[in-house]
């Protein structure tokens, strides 16, 4: 069996083999207009729109999360985003709760590459941090997910006019 993005080639010797592997496909794959593909729900409903939901992610990331997150934040980033302290003023994590800040780093640059564009900003910069995180870029990573606590359910609406170019509409 050969398997490229979105083709697929199988052959072998015994037909029913083949029949077999087609059969176990057909209970697998997504035809209509509501997919789900690596935890992202795409929406074909609307013509000429595809809306890009990641809700469930973003829930058990904050749910993974080892601090309660249940404040709503307006934004993804402090006014203080870009400042860090000097050394000799910094408290870093210990090594559990860096391990911590590097994971959910990891998980939000998936995120925003995918669906949530809006949180980019931030978590370009978080992730300078992860070699050696301290307690102000625990807090910033917090304001994310605070920021993605309200606004889980906001999709990213792609839509077209032509064959020939997207547009990103959030």
């Amino acid at each position: 069996m050969v398997w490229h993005v979105d083709d697929l080639s199988a052959s072998h010797v015994d037909t029913f083999k083949n029949n077999k592997l087609i059969h176990y496909l057909r209970g697998i794959i997504c035809r209509g207009k509501h997919h789900r593909y690596l935890g992202i729900d795409f929406d074909y409903s609307t013509p000429g729109v595809c809306r890009v939901l990641i809700a469930k992610y973003i829930g058990g990331n904050i749910d993974e999360f080892p601090e309660l997150i249940n404040k709503l934040a307006k934004t993804p980033r402090t006014k203080n985003l870009f400042k860090a302290r000097d050394e000799s003023e910094v408290k870093f994590l210990d090594e559990e709760m860096a391990r911590h800040f590097h994971h959910a780093v990891a998980q939000l640059l998936f995120l925003s590459c995918r669906a949530r564009r809006d949180i980019q900003t931030a978590v370009a910069f978080l992730t300078t941090r992860v070699k050696r995180p301290d307690e102000d870029d625990w807090e910033k990573v917090k304001r994310v997910l605070q920021y993605l606590y309200g606004t889980k359910n906001m999709p990213l609406n792609l839509t077209v006019d032509n064959l020939q170019s997207t547009k990103n509409g959030s």
